[in-house]
């Protein structure tokens, strides 16, 4: 008797639709509600064995019942549920949202940062800064020129510390959003006047990081002294500073890149990610000059 009452209330916690009393049945009924549970619950397999009936003064079943196998909620968990059109989200609630951090060892001030911020930026139809979890911030505008304009106009450094951010696509969470490249303004120089042209500055940005755009307002005169790019930089590589160029005469001459409102970023390996102090390149060569 204990013995398949505690099968069936192992049935009653995982299905609390079925309510099971076995004092209310007979020794049939019961071996028939199990194959009924069967048929409702597919995934289940129960298997009776032989069971005794005992006469005292009152009838007692007992029984020997094999173990439920499969009785595991995970296959109701796995299955599909589809929900109707009309209860799914519409568009991307993230739309005039962005996802950002800032790439620094330092614990900022996050009050005095978001103030900072808004300041600077001055949208005309206001922001809100939120912190997600610690160092990683939704930054919400309420007009997409706000939004595109401080992505344009970047990029935007606090305490020195350059500021990465990347927009959330649809129904993405904005925690699990990659924040791995920022965009620069670039310097190109000891470029010859005939190379100051948007077909060699795309090379050129391909070479440094991603081309993005050409500055054209930078080319108002006969002489100019660099030639300013827009790249995208994967922040976890390092700086590229020069590239040898080599005209079709065979001749070579060097250029050189400077990054403007870089921030912090680590000399000894020109990453951005860290700083030199935190640099396991230099923190390793000091191990190995200690061991020598």
């Amino acid at each position: 008797m204990r013995k398949i009452c505690y099968e069936f209330f192992a049935i009653e916690q995982v299905y609390p639709d079925i309510e099971i009393n076995v004092d209310k049945f007979s020794v049939t009924e019961i071996v028939d509600m199990f194959s009924v549970i069967e048929q409702v619950y597919k995934h289940i397999v129960l298997e009776v064995g032989t069971y005794k009936v005992k006469t005292a003064k009152h009838i007692i079943f007992e029984f020997e019942v094999g173990t439920v196998k499969n009785l595991d909620i995970t296959n109701a968990e796995e299955e599909e549920l589809v929900f109707d059109e009309d209860v799914e989200e519409s568009g991307n609630r993230f739309e005039l949202c962005l996802v950002g951090k800032f790439l620094t060892e330092k614990n900022l001030n996050v009050r005095v940062m978001k103030s900072k911020l808004a300041d600077i930026w001055r949208p005309a139809m206001g922001i809100s800064i939120k912190t997600l979890t610690e160092g990683l911030y939704l930054f919400q505008f309420f007009h997409k020129d706000d939004m595109q304009w401080m992505m344009n106009n970047g990029p935007w450094s606090f305490d020195n510390a350059i500021l990465v951010t990347n927009t959330i696509p649809t129904w993405e969470d904005p925690t699990k959003v990659p924040l791995n490249e920022a965009e620069f303004w670039v310097q190109i120089y000891d470029l010859p006047t005939s190379f100051m042209t948007k077909a060699v500055g795309r090379q050129l940005g391909n070479f440094f990081g991603k081309f993005v755009s050409y500055d054209s307002t930078n080319n108002t005169s006969i002489w100019r002294e660099y030639m300013r790019l827009r790249i995208r930089l994967d922040i976890r590589l390092p700086l590229k500073r020069r590239k040898k160029i080599c005209r079709r005469d065979r001749t070579e001459f060097i250029v050189t890149c400077k990054y403007e409102k870089l921030g912090d970023f680590c000399f000894r390996c020109g990453v951005l990610s860290h700083t030199e102090r935190s640099c396991k390149k230099r923190l390793n060569a000091n191990l190995e000059e200690e061991v020598k």
